[in-house]
């Protein structure tokens, strides 16, 4: 089969190449792909970022982790997943042993795996993964949203963490991927006003359409002043900051109210300097927002869909076959796309 691969330790450096299929062994399951969608994880792995080159084992290996498909073989010592079954994964594959697994933060896990640079991912027509991260689907949601719910799930732990965000004023620094999944999450779960910023006026567009009170674009208008208006002068409640960047921080820290929740998701290819006074003035409450309490919030991310809450739809721009899958990546770095889907087959 050919799978669309990180070929070199270079920035960029992708292509297609002709994979040998594989039986799933003791434990794991073999899915046929349906759909799979290019994160911003992906493109950190094109640019071949520092953090990245720690955890990829060997090269070329097949990209891909946020996807859906059928299973299609059982490993030995599986229980509770059958052939047929429709199904997403997580992408965090925990140890289980160490300090931090056993402290019950498994999505934190210092020997961390990941499908699609640990080893071979979905951006091919076949994929076998631990049956430990496999997640069951209702077979009535549509395969393209399923594959969704990997970064859907980062959205929802950001909303849920802490005190929520019900009857909270909230800004969402960011509308990429989750940053929109972020905006209609809070929404779904009754925050009082949500600004959403951005620098692209398609993605704001797309953030008003999810439910943001107010949409900025970061560069031509004063992110600041209207926080101070949507929260008559209080400052925002909850900022959770999706997009990596060091200025849109700037502006989260100073938008916060004191006391304040403040949620990082995104991450940067560089290093970010940052004046940590106004922080401990205000008293800030920061937590670091890093994939999925497993699998807590996949039970809260299916409620939401399955509730009809939050719609998938909304957040795909583009599907594209896996053949140009290498175009997909150009959008979605060129910032044209939102979430690229690609189909195999």
């Amino acid at each position: 089969m050919i799978g669309l691969c990180k070929i070199a330790p270079a920035a960029g450096a992708l292509g297609f190449h002709d994979v040998e299929p594989r039986q799933p062994g003791y434990g794991e399951v073999s899915i046929r792909v349906s759909a799979a969608g290019i994160c911003g994880t992906d493109l950190h792995i094109q640019r071949w970022v520092p953090w990245i080159r720690k955890l990829a084992k060997s090269l070329p290996v097949v990209l891909g982790h946020e996807f859906s498909g059928v299973v299609e073989a059982v490993g030995e010592g599986v229980a509770g997943i059958r052939v047929g079954d429709h199904a997403s994964c997580e992408s965090h594959i925990s140890c289980g042993h160490c300090y931090t697994c056993k402290m019950g933060r498994a999505h934190l896990c210092e020997n961390t795996t990941y499908p699609g640079l640990s080893f071979n991912g979905a951006f091919a027509e076949h994929v076998v993964v631990p049956a430990s991260i496999v997640w069951v689907n209702s077979k009535s949601l549509p395969h393209e949203h399923a594959a969704m719910m990997e970064p859907f799930g980062t959205a929802v732990q950001s909303v849920l963490a802490a005190e929520g965000v019900t009857n909270l004023n909230v800004l969402v620094l960011g509308c990429g991927p989750v940053g929109a999944m972020t905006t209609a999450t809070a929404r779904a779960c009754g925050a009082r006003s949500i600004v959403t910023t951005d620098v692209l006026p398609h993605r704001l567009q797309t953030a008003r359409k999810l439910g943001a009170d107010r949409v900025v674009n970061a560069l031509e208008q004063d992110v600041i002043a209207i926080c101070n208006d949507m929260s008559n002068g209080n400052g925002m409640d909850v900022v959770v900051e999706t997009s990596g960047s060091g200025s849109a921080l700037q502006q989260g820290v100073e938008a916060l109210t004191p006391g304040g929740s403040l949620r990082l998701v995104g991450l940067s290819d560089s290093t970010t300097p940052m004046q940590f006074t106004p922080w401990v003035r205000k008293g800030l409450r920061v937590e670091g927002i890093h994939g999925r309490r497993l699998f807590e919030t996949w039970v809260h991310s299916s409620r939401l869909i399955e509730s009809g809450r939050v719609d998938m739809s909304q957040f795909i721009s583009h599907r594209l076959p896996l053949a140009e899958g290498l175009r997909g990546f150009d959008m979605a770095a060129r910032g044209e796309a939102d979430k690229v889907m690609l189909i195999p087959g």
